[in-house]
């Protein structure tokens, strides 16, 4: 998971290792941590791509799904502009999720 806001990503981490048949396996507030993590056996990112830092989360969308093409990849972003989805869908994501989802809906997405 890449989330640049610590607390946001720390709740939903905790929620989803609640979750039966659910683990996250690494999470990263930056773009630089994340160039760090190692893609095998990753069977689902979920990344936002408005980062605090200036950089572009949609670099690491389009680098996870050349990586890692058995990977799929989620954004999840407070950016409702429609060319923040496209440029996502392009980039290699599976589904673009705006984090006013419920909880129940992040679940059914990650699980889809």
């Amino acid at each position: 998971m890449l989330n640049a806001h610590n607390a946001f990503r720390e709740a939903l981490v905790r929620k989803l290792n609640q979750e039966p048949g659910l683990e996250v396996v690494w999470q990263a507030g930056s773009l630089e941590e994340a160039h760090g993590i190692h893609l095998d056996g990753i069977d689902l990112a979920i990344v936002d791509p408005v980062l605090l830092d200036g950089d572009d989360g949609m670099v690491l969308v389009r680098e996870m799904s050349q990586a890692n093409p058995n990977a799929s990849v989620l954004v999840l972003t407070s950016n409702l502009d429609p060319t923040v989805r496209g440029r996502a869908l392009e980039a290699g994501a599976v589904e673009v999720l705006s984090t006013r989802a419920t909880g129940e809906e992040l679940i059914n997405a990650i699980r889809r």
